[in-house]
C-alpha cells in the first residue's frame, strides 16, 4: 500500500504502506466581509466592535484557527471582572492572529482596542503602525511608530520600520533621522545601516553609500540584493568594472528587519506548520512515535486540523489500528469534503476493513473530483465487484481500457470479470490486446494462457496458443509459476513426457522454499498430472 504524507497537505494510502513524500501549500488571505452574528461587542465604553471576517476563501486550517481565537476573545470579553492588562492582551492576541493572515481591517480594530485599554504599551502602537503601512496609510502608520519610540526609546525595530516606510514614499531626509536613531542604539544593526546607505545614495553621496553597503555585506554576506545598490553606487562614481562585478553577484536576498513583535506574529501563523514540519522531520528520521505525538498535540489544540487528522490516521493504519484510523479519516472528510487525499485514504481503509459498499461510495465521490485518475477508477471497480456490482465494475474498467492507459492489473481484472459474466468474446479481445504489450503485461499474459487451457467453453480453448504464451513468459521471468504453465500447456498439446520432465525439474527447483498460494495450487495440480501419466 503506498503512503503519501503531505506536511501542510495529507497521507495517501495505497498498497505498500511505505512511500512518504511531502507537499507544502501556501496561505490564502481571507476576505473581510463580516457575517451576521459574528461580532464581539466591546465590554468598555469607547472600544470598537470586533467582527469576524468572511472565511470562505481561507484554508480550512486558517479558518479554524481564526474562529478558535475569536471564540477565546469572546469568552475573555464576556461580562464579569477582568483586568485591563488581560483585556488589552486578549485584543492584541486577536489582532496578531488577524495580522498573521493579512486580515488588515479586523487587525486594525483589535490593535486599536488594545491601545485604548493599555495606552502606555508601545507594542500595540508598533504593530498597528505596521498594519496601517500595509494598508498604504503610510503617514498614519509612521506616526504610530513614532509614538511607539516615545514610549520605548530603545525600540530599534520601531525606528527602522519608520525609516523604511519613509524611504518608500521618497522622504529620505526624514528617514535618515530614523535610521540614525536606530544606529545610536545598535551601531551594527544591518537593516538600519542598509537604510542609511540608501538615504546617502538618494542624496548623491555615492562614496559614503558604497562604504555603508560594503559594511552591510560584511555583517550579512548572504544579502546579495545589497550588491545591486553597491553596483549603482560604483557606477555613479565611474568605477565601471567594480559595478559590473557587483551586478554579476546580485540576487534577491535582502536585509531583514530584526523585529521581535513581527516575529511573534509570524510565529502565530507558523505555529502549527512548525509542528507539522517537526512531524515530517521525525518521520524522515524513522521516528513514527515522535511524529504521532506531534500530530496528537496539534489535534489537542486544534481538533479539526485536517492535515493532522489525515496524517495521524495513516500512522494508525501502519500500526493496524483501523478503527482509530477510520475515525480520523471520516472526521477529515466531514470537515473538508473536497479533500481528495482524505477521501482516497478512507476508501482504501474501508476496503481493508471489508466494507466494500462504503469503499465504493468513497471512491465514486473521489472520482467525481478526479475523473482522469485511473488508480481511483480501478479501486472503484474492485470495490463494486466485491460488493456484487460486477457489471458496473466492468464499465469502470472498460473506461480505463478504452483510454489506452490500461495497466497490467486492470487489463487482467477486466478480462477475468468478463469471463465470469460469460462475455467471452470481449474477454479474449482484451487479453489479445494486452498480449501485444508483452512483456510489459506479464500478469495479463499468464491469465490469458491459463484461460486458454482451462476455460469450460471448448470453443475458446487453444493449448497451442497457451504454450506459445507460457514459453515466452517463462523465458522472460524464470518464475516456477510460469514454468508450470508451460508444463500444463505441453500436457494439453499431447507432449506428456516433456511435461513430466519439466514439472519434476521445477519441483526440485522449488524444494522447500516459501511458496505463494498460486504456486501451491500449481504443485497440487501437477500431482494430479503425474498420476495421469503426464497428460491432461
Amino acid at each position: 500500500m503506498r503512503v503519501f504524507i503531505n506536511l501542510f497537505g495529507f497521507v495517501k494510502l495505497g498498497f505498500l504502506l511505505a512511500l512518504i513524500t511531502f507537499v507544502v501549500y501556501e496561505t490564502a488571505a481571507a476576505q473581510t466581509k463580516p457575517e451576521d452574528g459574528n461580532r464581539i461587542l466591546p465590554p468598555l465604553d469607547g472600544l470598537v466592535t470586533i467582527e469576524l471576517p468572511a472565511l470562505d476563501d481561507a484554508e480550512t486550517d486558517v479558518a479554524k484557527h481564526v474562529k478558535t481565537e475569536f471564540e477565546a476573545l469572546r469568552k475573555t470579553t464576556a461580562p464579569g471582572e477582568i483586568s485591563r492588562s488581560k483585556l488589552s492582551n486578549a485584543y492584541a492576541r486577536m489582532g496578531m492572529v488577524f495580522h498573521a493572515y493579512s486580515m488588515w481591517e479586523p487587525a486594525r480594530r483589535c490593535y486599536k482596542n488594545a491601545i485604548l485599554v493599555s495606552p502606555k504599551d508601545f507594542r500595540w502602537r508598533h504593530l498597528l503602525g505596521l498594519v496601517l503601512i500595509e494598508r498604504n496609510e503610510i503617514y498614519e502608520g509612521v506616526e504610530l511608530l513614532r509614538t511607539a519610540t516615545q514610549l520605548n526609546p530603545k525600540s530599534v525595530a520601531s525606528f527602522v520600520q519608520e525609516g523604511n516606510a519613509l524611504l518608500g514614499v521618497g522622504l529620505a531626509s526624514t528617514a535618515q533621522k530614523a535610521f540614525e536613531s536606530a544606529l545610536a542604539i545598535s551601531p551594527n544593526d544591518p537593516a538600519a545601516l542598509y537604510g542609511l546607505g540608501q538615504t546617502e545614495y538618494a542624496f548623491g553621496n555615492y562614496t559614503k553609500a558604497a562604504s555603508i553597503f560594503i559594511e552591510v555585506l560584511k555583517i550579512v554576506p548572504a544579502a546579495n540584493r545589497v550588491r545591486y545598490n553597491l553596483a549603482l553606487s560604483y557606477r555613479n562614481l565611474g568605477e565601471t568594472e567594480k559595478a559590473k562585478k557587483e551586478l554579476g553577484l546580485q540576487g534577491t536576498i535582502g536585509v531583514a528587519v530584526s523585529d521581535p513583535l513581527v516575529k511573534q506574529v509570524e510565529n502565530i501563523r507558523e505555529g502549527v506548520r512548525t509542528r507539522l514540519q517537526d512531524a515530517k522531520t521525525a518521520l524522515e528520521a524513522g521516528s513514527v512515535s515522535d511524529a504521532k505525538s506531534i500530530y496528537e498535540s496539534v489535534l489537542a489544540s486544534e481538533p479539526n486540523n485536517v492535515t493532522a487528522l489525515v496524517n495521524l490516521g495513516a500512522i494508525h493504519v501502519t500500526s493496524r489500528e483501523y478503527d482509530k484510523a477510520e475515525a480520523m479519516f471520516e472526521k477529515a472528510v466531514e470537515i473538508d469534503s473536497e479533500n481528495t487525499n482524505a477521501l482516497y485514504n478512507l476508501g482504501v481503509l474501508y476496503s481493508i476493513s471489508g466494507k466494500s459498499e462504503k469503499s465504493a461510495a468513497a471512491f465514486s465521490k473521489l472520482l467525481e473530483k478526479t475523473p482522469q485518475d485511473d488508480d481511483t477508477r480501478f479501486w472503484l471497480a474492485r470495490e463494486l465487484a466485491k460488493s456484487g456490482n460486477k457489471d458496473k465494475a466492468i464499465e469502470q474498467l472498460q473506461i480505463i481500457e478504452e483510454s489506452g492507459r490500461g495497466s497490467d492489473d486492470s487489463s487482467t481484472y477486466l478480462s477475468e470479470l468478463l469471463i465470469e459474466r460469460k462475455r467471452f468474446d470481449q474477454a479474449f479481445a482484451v487479453f489479445e490486446k494486452a498480449y501485444t504489450d508483452f512483456p510489459a503485461k506479464k500478469n495479463s499474459a499468464a491469465s490469458y494462457a491459463w484461460q486458454l487451457l482451462t476455460i469450460p467453453e471448448q470453443a475458446f480453448r487453444n493449448p497451442e496458443k497457451a504454450l506459445e504464451i507460457s514459453q515466452r513468459l517463462y523465458i522472460v521471468s524464470s518464475k516456477p509459476e510460469h514454468g508450470f504453465l508451460v508444463v500444463f500447456s505441453l500436457a494439453s498439446t499431447g507432449k506428456c513426457v516433456e511435461a513430466l520432465e519439466l514439472g519434476k525439474r521445477l519441483e526440485t527447483q522449488v524444494g522447500e522454499q516459501a511458496r505463494s498460494n498460486t504456486l501451491e495450487l500449481l504443485l497440487q495440480r501437477f500431482e494430479v498430472l503425474k498420476s495421469n501419466g503426464g497428460c491432461q
